[in-house]
């Protein structure tokens, strides 16, 4: 176990503090967050580096990580740890088939490359000649556990915590617009894109279904208390790449299962522990069915997935895939 190694997060959205960060402490090592005023992204080159050099010095940091990020001064950021003689490594958390524009801004400026896109990783060796491996989402057990239910605060059938991106529009128009139109239901969580008139596909129709952000530390108790859970995702392309929610729900979910559109990566990593319907009618039929079984029946569902996802797709687990590169 590594005892004596520091590595210092840039940035903390949920799959990060909640997450991967958790995994290192898991495997021994020191974390250090850069939150409050200390956080710079987004800042310019002279803001941002002296701070970022400050934790580097006070903390003796090993290991500088950032999730892909816009803000990230990435090329001043790689100068500074090269100067200091550490690693830069990046995690692609945003990378999809469907998406890769953004690489050469990035890949050239960081020592060791995280991609959730295994198909992405012969095309980084052969361009850009850097070392990656895959690096999927995962799970905490410590944050991703059951809470009590909650049935007056979320008193539904069905809920979504998503935002609404055009890349699953199409999607949407056959896996919830139905809902939606035959009256179930539903509660939808996320930014107001879903009531924007500019997205390919909205809920203005269905003002009453939106129902607002979903605060991240609230999840865990929606999710214990919902019985059907709808997943969503923005690639369908990949073997490898899928949404963190999967994970997240395998530990929250009680008497509930999740209803996500098929793609080829969920079926890899979750085989039928998820229900995977390609269409509005096998939707409704898996819907019916998971609304028609007893608590029972649905609760023996959760307690298998979460079994699975804690045994196999641990944080503690994907931190090690980083350090046993980076420590090579």
């Amino acid at each position: 176990m590594n005892t004596n190694k520091n590595i210092l997060f840039l940035s903390y959205p949920p799959l990060i503090a909640n997450g991967l960060l958790w995994g290192f402490q898991q495997n021994g090592w020191n974390t250090y967050l850069m939150e409050g005023q200390d956080y710079v992204l987004g800042q310019s080159v002279d803001k941002q580096i002296p701070v970022i050099s400050r934790y580097i010095d006070t903390y003796k940091i090993d290991v500088v990580f950032c999730e892909f990020r816009l803000g990230v001064e990435w090329q001043a950021t790689y100068e500074l740890c090269n100067k200091k003689g550490i690693s830069f490594c990046c995690w692609g958390i945003e990378d999809t088939l469907e998406h890769f524009e953004w690489m050469h801004s990035t890949l050239p400026y960081c020592h060791y490359y995280f991609t959730t896109c295994e198909e992405f990783i012969p095309v980084i060796k052969k361009q850009y000649n850097r070392d990656v491996d895959l690096l999927i989402f995962g799970v905490n057990p410590e944050f991703h556990k059951l809470t009590v239910p909650n049935k007056e605060k979320y008193p539904y059938d069905i809920c979504l915590v998503a935002n609404n991106y055009n890349s699953r529009s199409k999607e949407m128009k056959w896996f919830l617009e139905p809902l939606l139109k035959n009256n179930y239901n539903v509660a939808v969580y996320g930014n107001e894109w879903w009531i924007d008139n500019n997205y390919n596909f909205n809920l203005c129709k269905y003002n009453d279904k939106y129902k607002g952000l979903m605060l991240y530390h609230d999840i865990p108790e929606l999710y214990s208390t919902i019985p059907v859970v709808l997943g969503v995702n923005c690639s369908s392309s990949s073997f490898s790449q899928l949404s963190m929610r999967p994970f997240e729900f395998g530990g929250m979910g009680y008497n509930s299962c999740m209803v996500s559109f098929y793609t080829k990566a969920q079926e890899r990593w979750f085989g039928d522990l998820l229900y995977l319907p390609k269409n509005t009618q096998e939707t409704f039929d898996m819907i019916k069915e998971v609304l028609e079984m007893t608590d029972e029946q649905r609760i023996e569902k959760s307690n298998v997935l979460r079994e699975f996802v804690y045994t196999n797709h641990s944080y503690k687990d994907r931190a090690k895939i980083v350090i046993d590169r980076i420590c090579k």
